[in-house]
């Protein structure tokens, strides 16, 4: 196959791959990977973010990384969701509910959790999936 007839996708030569003994999996190599498949069950309902703070480095979400978002998550107690809160910026958090109260927690400590009250306008726009982190 040449990358003419597929543009998406240009197979290495083996003599380019590093050499020494065969790999058992080589038979089951489909010569394909489609990361929209792997990555994103809901494509229609799925955005892309960028995280601008370490808010939540603890939970390896850090700034510079993009984040995958499902809009039609269902979010609970200890789902990492993208929220605004009384119509202010967008924030990645971790929803932490009990019988008697919900709150928007960092997992770095120098950030403040968020209190959800009655009084409180909170907008979950969806369910963190996946974390892309730029290796340098």
């Amino acid at each position: 196959m040449t990358s003419t007839e597929n543009p998406e996708f240009t197979p290495v030569p083996e003599s380019l791959l590093p050499t020494g003994f065969p790999s058992p999996a080589q038979d089951y190599f489909s010569g394909r990977i489609d990361l929209n498949k792997a990555l994103i069950p809901n494509p229609a309902s799925t955005v892309l973010m960028r995280v601008r703070d370490n808010a939540m480095n603890l939970d390896a979400i850090c700034a510079g990384d993009e984040i995958l978002i499902d809009r039609t998550g269902t979010p609970h107690h200890g789902s990492v969701v993208a929220a605004t809160v009384d119509g202010g910026e967008t924030l990645i958090r971790r929803l932490r509910q009990t019988n008697d109260r919900s709150w928007l927690e960092a997992s770095n400590p120098d950030t403040p959790p968020t209190e959800i009250s009655d009084d409180t306008n909170l907008q979950v726009l969806g369910v963190v999936t996946r974390t892309l982190h730029k290796i340098l």
